[in-house]
């Protein structure tokens, strides 16, 4: 079998439409107090294309509204974690150029969380050239690392890369609010394991499905007259995602 190049691709305002199903399960843990979290979350994400530059890197606005959640636990109580518009420029092989949500009032800490650990699955990177079935290749960036593996090439109904991906994610987020003196500080890591079918004539994900492990500390300080103030929280988790491309342009898209 000849090798494969891969590449992530579309044409400018391409309208692709997925539809995501996440589970999490595990325990959030504050001021000594430990409380389940089971959730489940359906979203529909919309991913337009933008102008593509002559680098060959393109950009794409992603949006995201959860059409289902059931809160097994009462975890999240009456909040809506809908995924506002975000501008994110990509390269050929899926790497993250920038990020930026449309809108910076509505990127709050929470939603920047949420948006990061369950309302996004980690993008898989492409190999740098042709690859044929068992080829390996590695990427890494900024603590971040991935491996991935071309298991097999499918042609029905439709040409499919199928790709093993392992990646260990840094979670790192900062907001600061100056005039209320209050500082909140989020650190810890994700570590994913999954499957992607990919097309290479629509540049597309038909389907990613996977499951990660999260582990993140939450610091609250609160600088006040009286001194300073501060709480932590833990959060374990453990989630499972199923990614799969519904439409392109309006018409349905089997993946399988």
């Amino acid at each position: 079998m000849a090798a494969e190049t891969l590449t992530y691709h579309g044409t400018e305002g391409r309208v692709a439409e997925y539809r995501l199903t996440v589970t999490a399960t595990g325990e959030q843990e504050s001021l000594g107090v430990q409380r389940p979290i089971n959730v489940e979350l359906k979203y529909v994400l919309r991913e337009q294309v933008q102008p593509t530059s002559a680098e060959g890197n393109y950009t794409v606005q992603l949006s995201g509204q959860v059409v289902s959640m059931k809160d097994k636990t009462s975890a999240f109580g009456s909040q809506r974690f809908d995924l506002p518009p975000m501008n994110m420029q990509l390269s050929p092989r899926g790497e993250m150029l920038s990020s930026a949500f449309a809108d910076a009032q509505k990127a709050t800490l929470s939603t920047r969380a949420f948006t990061s650990l369950l309302a996004q699955p980690p993008q898989v990177i492409l190999p740098e050239g042709p690859v044929e079935v068992g080829a390996t290749w590695e990427w890494s960036k900024d603590g971040a690392t991935q491996s991935n593996r071309l298991q097999e090439i499918l042609e029905s109904p439709r040409r499919i890369a199928r790709i093993a991906t392992a990646e260990h994610t840094p979670v790192a987020l900062h907001e600061a609010s100056m005039p209320l003196g209050l500082h909140t500080e989020v650190a810890g890591q994700e570590d994913a394991t999954g499957t992607m079918d990919f097309s290479p004539e629509l540049g597309l994900a038909l389907r990613h499905q996977g499951k990660s492990t999260v582990q993140a500390d939450t610091k609250v300080t609160l600088e006040a007259a009286d001194g300073t103030h501060s709480f932590s929280m833990h959060l374990n988790l453990r989630i499972t995602f199923d990614l799969q491309l519904l439409r392109v342009d309006g018409t349905v898209v089997p993946s399988s």
